[in-house]
C-alpha cells in the first residue's frame, strides 16, 4: 500500500526540477539527486537513506542555529541505488514540461493513499544525529504515529497552544512550544539509545 498521497508525490516532482539541497555553513547548497547515500540504524535494523530537501534544512537551522544540516529519507535499498545512479536523468526528465505533466496525471490516476486504515495503524520513525566541531556526538530516535495523522494532530496541538498563549512573529514549533512539543502527539516516544525501544 502506498503511504504517500498524490499531492505529496506531485510536490516531489516539482522539487526535482531544481534538484536537492543541504545546508552548509548556514547557506542552502545544491547537491545531485541521489548523492550522499548513507545507512542508519533503527530499532528494526539498518536502513538506506538519501538526502532530500525536507523543510527541516530550513526549520532546524532557524530553531538551533546549526550551520550544517542534511535531511534524509529512507528508501528500499534498490530504489536508493536507482536515485544514486539515475538521479541526474530523473532531474532532466522532470524538467521537460510535457513529461512532468504526464507523470502528474499518472500519479493522480494511480495513487489514492494513504488509506484510512494505514493512517490509523501506520507508524513513523525518525533519527537525528548532531556532531560538534569537537567531535562530540548526540543522537536520538523518535517513534510516532503515521505521518499524515501526526501532522494533523500536531497542527491541532499547535492551535491549542497559540490560543492559550501569546506568540509573535514566525516561529518553528520547537521555538514556540519547546523541544518536547512533539511528545504531546499520541503514540510518540523519544529515546537516546536504540536499546530503549526493545
Amino acid at each position: 500500500e502506498i503511504g504517500a498521497s498524490a499531492g505529496t508525490l506531485k510536490t516531489n516532482l516539482e522539487m526535482m526540477i531544481e534538484g536537492f539541497f543541504v545546508r552548509r555553513e548556514g547557506e542552502l547548497v545544491p547537491i545531485d539527486i541521489g548523492a550522499g547515500l548513507k545507512t542508519f540504524a533503527f530499532a528494526d535494523g539498518m536502513r538506506t537513506a538519501v538526502p532530500v530537501p525536507w523543510g527541516d534544512i530550513v526549520t532546524a537551522y532557524h530553531t538551533t542555529g546549526i550551520p550544517n544540516i542534511t535531511a534524509y529519507m529512507t528508501f528500499p535499498a534498490a530504489q536508493a541505488q536507482i536515485l544514486r545512479y539515475g538521479g541526474y536523468l530523473v532531474k532532466r526528465l522532470v524538467q521537460v514540461p510535457a513529461l512532468r505533466r504526464g507523470a502528474a496525471r499518472l500519479i493522480e490516476q494511480a495513487i489514492s493513499g494513504p488509506s484510512e486504515h494505514l493512517r490509523a495503524t501506520g507508524q513513523s520513525q525518525l533519527y537525528a544525529c548532531a556532531l560538534g566541531r569537537d567531535g562530540q556526538k548526540a543522537e536520538a530516535w523518535l517513534d510516532t504515529c503515521e505521518a499524515y495523522r501526526f501532522t494533523a494532530l500536531a497542527a491541532l496541538n499547535a492551535v491549542d497552544h497559540v490560543l492559550a498563549g501569546s506568540y509573535q512573529g514566525a516561529l518553528t514549533p520547537a521555538q514556540a512550544f519547546g523541544a518536547d512539543f512533539v511528545l504531546e502527539v499520541p503514540q510518540t516516544t523519544r529515546c537516546d539509545t536504540l536499546s530503549s525501544f526493545s
